[in-house]
């Protein structure tokens, strides 16, 4: 029987409607079907994912165009929010590009930030040392490792923190949507990693705005509703 890294159980998430994104405000006023249901009178929304499970060596999935709810699944699954409701379980270590790209400091150097692991604020290094040249490699960001993070364009942190969470030697990792602003040719190359690295055991959630993205990766995916 497969080790399950994550399980959840009736899993609710509960988010002021102000945190959507102008694109989801904007359809939801449009009075369209039962449209008027979804907003609630306290001005909240609620995302409720159905049970789900993520296995050893598995990769799972979640899609959506707004990001409420593939921001909530992984804010909560890397432990900074509890669910309004329902049971989450995880365990092992976990490693999400969300949260790596919020803790990326302006003002050193990439070698700096990686030589002295400052993505990490536990006693567990997230890079090794023999690492950090691989990680500037696969990122294409070599040439400008001397560069400080305010530097960086959008799109070269996601490819950073997209590098350093497939080096990290965690049990699962968590790959944001703006994975898939990066060139096609990097995200194949993300995508072959995760092949490789799922026979090795770690296991994945990918969140992503179409399954078109990740044909052919994803083994399952995770279905919600939100009220």
């Amino acid at each position: 029987m497969s080790k399950s890294i994550v399980s959840a159980v009736d899993v609710v998430f509960r988010v002021p409607y102000k945190h959507r994104s102008l694109f989801a405000q904007i359809a939801d006023s449009i009075p369209l079907g039962n449209r008027e249901d979804i907003l609630r009178g306290d001005g909240y929304f609620q995302v409720k994912f159905n049970n789900f499970s993520v296995n050893k060596g598995q990769c799972s999935s979640i899609f959506g165009v707004d990001g409420l709810a593939l921001s909530a699944l992984m804010q909560m699954i890397s432990g900074d929010i509890k669910p309004l409701s329902g049971i989450l379980k995880v365990k092992g270590t976990v490693t999400s590009t969300q949260k790596l790209r919020a803790k990326l400091p302006d003002n050193n150097s990439l070698f700096e930030l990686l030589s002295n692991d400052l993505f990490s604020n536990s006693q567990e290094p997230i890079i090794t040392k023999h690492n950090i040249e691989r990680i500037l490699i696969f990122s294409e960001l070599l040439s400008v490792a001397n560069v400080k993070g305010y530097q960086l364009s959008e799109v070269e942190k996601v490819r950073l923190v997209s590098s350093v969470a497939l080096r990290s030697e965690s049990d699962l990792v968590l790959l944001d949507p703006l994975l898939f602003s990066c060139h096609k040719e990097f995200i194949n190359k993300v995508l072959d990693r995760i092949a490789l690295l799922k026979l090795k055991g770690t296991s994945f959630l990918i969140a992503a705005s179409s399954p078109d993205n990740i044909f052919g990766i994803s083994d399952t995916s995770i279905k919600y509703i939100v009220t």
